[in-house]
């Protein structure tokens, strides 16, 4: 019988089990028969062999390094094995026991696994209820799964990052790797798309809650200079961070809708889903909640690095602030995330200045910035030719695709706060391929919101764009980028964007908060503004380019 058990019973269907990890691109393979054979009669206590076979309970998924992914207790962030019963019978937990590699041996508590039920168990050290005797090896470890003493499913774990969990697709199914992690609830039908963490963080696939906790005394004080304070996201507990009030437009002060920003890595080595530092922006320009989400996402479908977002409530010491936009912060994470782990990143933010301007001068962000980097593009920029000569040279330098790119969805979306007006951008330097390129920021003011809808393609204070159009060939690459930006646009993908953002907005904007600056009525409205200048850029663009 116990052969049989071992041949045909959950999670012994195949004799290799695949584990891919995202470190090295390739993967773990673990043969069955190389993990220890359990004894005939395994961890049982009293002794008692059933004598039906026993139940054929399974893991489902098991995470090794819970470092933010998630706390069912504030403050806490234990690694979990997650227990699943695919039959239609009750199993009284008394009858279950986990062994991992060390030995050390889980005894099942009281309460049973409902048929379809799913069962947490604490690997945490604790030996207690629902708290196992041992942790988890983040470098790899092995489980078994016994029940009336019987082995029924074993798990052989490979190292993954952080906040990654081994999960069956769907319930009961085969090992996969994911972000999507789903302790006590139903792993679904396929795994994550990605396997970067903060993918999970960003997007619309949810709307956070964050919570921050301020003393009175720091309440008094609370402006842009940074004090201490708790922060929580999702549950998740960072205290103390440090935080600010930002904003030069936007800015509002704490007695208001308030922007924030968060640096969770100021006192100790923690992250968030590996992002450590957050803005926490009011939307304060525009009542719609969408433009500044919508423009980042085009940048960025694009292939121009820019910041990615998602929705998340506020509360300040429990009270509600309303709804914001969680957008990631230009430092190293960015950079590691959008190019690829790897030294030698340089980032700046120039303010109020071109690449004629002394880059010495400019902000620097992610030390050490080199000047000589962009010295030679300034130096070209100065000479008023626009020669293939000229071009040529500027694109040893230069990401020049990029830039066009930039320019031109700047021109579209209307940022006028941006390289165009030679104020709101970064500039960074990317060291595998040696070229300086543009990212945007700020983008409150996109789509009208502040200035009337205004689009302009061919006008730009940044002088790049004038190098460019000086040229023939440089011109007709842009009007390329431009039509291109016109099909991307009419091909109805933003328009999903906006349905799917204007879903997750609404119930929060038709509760007409008090600290809300906008009506549910003008709400609406700017949606539909929104919808109309969408609607019409395609065509608008193409006839730009035309009249050029």
């Amino acid at each position: 019988m116990l052969l049989i058990l071992l041949a045909c019973g959950p999670g012994f269907e195949e004799t290799t089990t695949r584990f891919p990890t995202p470190l090295d691109g390739g993967g773990l393979d673990t043969p069955i028969e190389e993990l220890p054979e359990p004894e005939d009669t395994g961890p049982w206590r009293s002794g008692v062999v059933e004598p039906d076979p026993p139940p054929g309970l399974m893991f489902n998924e098991v995470m090794s390094n819970n470092r933010s992914a998630w706390s069912p207790v504030p403050g806490e962030m234990p690694d979990w094995i997650e227990l699943f019963n695919p039959t239609v019978s009750s199993v009284p937990l008394a009858r279950v026991a986990v062994k991992d590699r060390s030995g050390s041996v889980w005894y099942g508590s009281a309460g049973e696994l409902l048929p379809g039920g799913y069962y947490i168990l604490y690997a945490d050290g604790q030996d207690t209820g629902d708290h196992t005797p041992f942790g988890l090896g983040a470098a790899g470890d092995e489980l078994v799964l016994y029940v009336d003493g019987l082995a029924v499913d074993r798990i052989a774990l490979g190292e993954l990052p952080d906040d990654v969990s081994w999960a069956r697709f769907p319930d009961g199914g085969s090992w996969d790797v994911t972000i999507d992690v789903t302790p006590g609830d139903t792993n679904g039908m396929v795994a994550s798309e990605t396997l970067d963490p903060a993918d999970n963080l960003w997007g619309t696939k949810l709307v956070h809650r964050v919570d921050i906790t301020l003393d009175a005394a720091t309440m008094a004080r609370m402006g842009r200079n940074w004090v201490d304070g708790g922060f929580a996201l999702d549950g998740v507990n960072f205290d103390p961070v440090n935080m600010r009030l930002r904003g030069s437009m936007t800015y509002v002060p704490i007695s208001g809708k308030a922007s924030f920003k968060v640096d969770l890595n100021d006192f100790f080595d923690t992250d968030y889903r590996g992002v450590e530092a957050f803005n926490i922006l009011n939307m304060y320009w525009e009542a719609s909640l969408a433009r500044e989400y919508i423009g980042y996402h085009i940048f960025r479908e694009m292939g121009v690095p820019a910041c990615r977002n998602a929705y998340t409530e506020l509360w300040v010491n429990d009270e509600y602030y309303g709804l914001y936009l969680l957008s990631e912060l230009y430092d190293d994470v960015f950079l590691d995330s959008f190019y690829g782990d790897q030294d030698g990143f340089m980032l700046w933010e120039p303010e109020s200045g071109d690449f004629t301007t002394s880059a010495g001068s400019w902000d620097c962000e992610e030390e050490p910035c080199d000047a000589s980097k962009v010295t030679p593009i300034a130096e070209i920029l100065e000479r008023h030719t626009s020669t293939d000569a000229d071009i040529a040279e500027m694109e040893v330098y230069l990401d020049l695709e990029n830039a066009l790119w930039e320019i031109a969805i700047e021109g579209a979306i209307d940022q006028w706060d941006g390289y165009c007006a030679v104020h709101n951008y970064r500039v960074a330097y990317n060291p595998a391929t040696e070229l300086v390129q543009l990212i945007p920021s700020s983008l409150d003011l996109t789509f009208g919101a502040y200035s009337g809808y205004t689009m302009d393609l061919y006008t730009c204070s940044g002088k790049l764009l004038s190098f460019c159009l000086n040229n023939t060939a440089c011109a007709e690459r842009y009007e390329t980028i431009l039509l291109d930006l016109a099909d991307y646009l009419e091909n109805g993908e933003i328009d999903v964007l906006q349905d799917t953002l204007f879903a997750l907005s609404e119930p929060y904007m038709a509760a007409d908060e008090p600290r809300d600056q906008y009506t549910y009525t003008t709400y609406v409205s700017h949606h539909d503004t929104l919808r109309g200048i969408l609607a019409d850029l395609p065509a608008n663009i193409r006839a730009a380019v035309a009249a050029r």
